[in-house]
């Protein structure tokens, strides 16, 4: 009856509930034919102006060439949405673990994974963009090798810019060190 009478006045309810031990602003609205949808809201003190966040971070030159291999790269793994695709991974572990248990098996401990050395970006941005233009043939025309030649040009280019500043940062680190030790 509440429901009916929400979708037929074109309105959501509005109240509080208790979740969690905290009382929580929540509306209520009518869904389809048989449905209502409980959504949590915020009270204004929550919402912060995000301005504060970002002072601190200065204007950013970006590299014309970075943003091109980026874009392409995104060209190539585009596809369509699948929501199927993407799993809980976190819940469908547990369940094999609770199965397993039911089953008289121990569980298996997993040890975190060690760390390692600093990932070089635009090696791993290179063999990501390899990968998927090998992938995915282009739907838009383009001959794909000129494309991969073209990638790996401004790869290349990125690589020699980014050790460059590589370089040119482990010079100032070091003399930080420097500075700190005396």
């Amino acid at each position: 009856m509440f429901r009916e009478a929400l979708k037929r006045s074109q309105r959501v309810g509005f109240g509080r509930v208790v979740m969690a031990g905290r009382e929580r602003l929540v509306a209520l609205a009518p869904v389809g034919e048989k449905g209502l949808l409980l959504m949590t809201l915020r009270y204004p003190a929550d919402f912060r102006p995000a301005a504060p966040y970002f002072e601190d971070i200065g204007d950013v030159n970006v590299d014309e060439a970075q943003v091109t291999l980026a874009q392409r790269l995104i060209e190539n793994q585009t596809a369509p949405f699948n929501p199927a695709a993407f799993i809980d991974r976190y819940q469908a572990a547990l369940l094999d673990t609770i199965k397993a248990k039911l089953n008289g098996a121990q569980p298996t401990r997993v040890l975190g994974a060690e760390t390692s050395e600093a990932v070089n970006f635009m090696t791993a941005l290179q063999k990501s963009v390899d990968q998927a233009v090998t992938v995915k043939a282009p739907a838009n025309g383009h001959k794909p090798l000129a494309r991969v030649a073209r990638v790996r040009q401004i790869v290349n280019k990125l690589g020699t810019r980014a050790a460059s500043r590589r370089a040119s940062r482990n010079r100032t680190k070091e003399r930080e060190v420097e500075e700190i030790s005396m």
